[in-house]
């Protein structure tokens, strides 16, 4: 698994030192655009040990780094209940540090690729409303009917 800097960020597969960066940066993307912190992921305990939760399955989580601290990240879990072949888009969440340089949109992009390798022919995934810029990218890439939780 390579490395790819862009425009001062590292992104890399997550580390297990990064599961409470992670958690932070989710919880903090949605506490800055007031989601329900509710039966979400905000609240659920796999939000802090992420690491754990992708190990010895077909899935990956990679990280975007900025000064050796995640500040953001993606990735794809075959989670229970999907049909076989398709895996979830999970934990896209990003800092405002980290915006406004490509870096969520070329995250996506290679998380979808390595999906992709990893045999899956579908990809599904969930969001909020108010995550309406994420919600532009995921179309931009064909993604339909998106699952939308109402907050």
């Amino acid at each position: 698994m390579t490395n790819h800097n862009i425009d001062g960020f590292t992104i890399r597969p997550m580390k297990e030192s990064d599961n409470r960066n992670i958690a932070n940066y989710i919880r903090a993307v949605i506490d800055e655009h007031k989601a329900s912190q509710t039966n979400s992921v905000y609240d659920d305990p796999t939000t802090d040990c992420v690491f754990q939760c992708f190990q010895g399955v077909n899935a990956q989580y990679w990280v975007i780094d900025y000064n050796g601290m995640a500040v953001g990240g993606c990735g794809f879990y075959p989670t229970n209940g999907l049909p076989d072949g398709c895996a979830e888009i999970v934990k896209f969440y990003i800092l405002p540090i980290a915006r406004n340089h490509g870096i969520g949109a070329y995250i996506l992009d290679y998380v979808i690729k390595l999906a992709q390798k990893a045999g899956y022919r579908q990809l599904y995934l969930e969001t909020v409303p108010l995550f309406s810029k994420a919600i532009d990218m995921y179309v931009k890439r064909g993604f339909t009917d998106l699952f939308l939780f109402v907050t």
